[in-house]
């Protein structure tokens, strides 16, 4: 009875300090302020601001190297970027904005995986089970 108030005292321990740890990484959290006049204008949804943000985005050494990869020259971009309507030249050119650079997500995942393992491994050590890895 008292070995059982003991595991689920160090179990909830356990928890309370994983969850804790977890928790101290956030995610990324974009908020802001926006002035209604930027919300409701029609301001940069021209069509050749549209196709000069596209082009910029197009223009990086990784989007170009991928779009060789897969076979696609730059006349052939430019001519289905050509065949697009203004809704979506506008919608790609503002979601490009939104892209992230690279995938620095990973780092903090990675860490935060092998914290809980050690935690796990320190708390079965402290119960007296063994662990053995063959």
């Amino acid at each position: 009875m008292a070995r059982d108030k003991v595991y689920f005292r160090l179990m909830g321990s356990y928890l309370a300090l994983a969850l804790f740890i977890v928790g101290s990484f956030p995610g990324d959290v974009f908020a802001g302020f926006v002035p209604s006049a930027t919300l409701y204008s029609d301001e940069g949804t021209d069509r050749s601001d549209s196709l000069e943000r596209i082009r910029q985005a197009l223009e990086t050494r990784v989007v170009t190297e991928r779009m060789e990869d897969l076979g696609l020259n730059p006349a052939e971009v430019e001519e289905r970027l050509a065949q697009l309507d203004d809704a979506t030249l506008h919608e790609m050119a503002t979601n490009f904005d939104l892209l992230q650079k690279g995938g620095d997500g990973a780092l903090g995942a990675v860490i935060a995986i092998l914290v809980i393992a050690i935690l796990v491994v320190i708390l079965l050590q402290l119960t007296g089970h063994k662990v053995i890895i063959e």
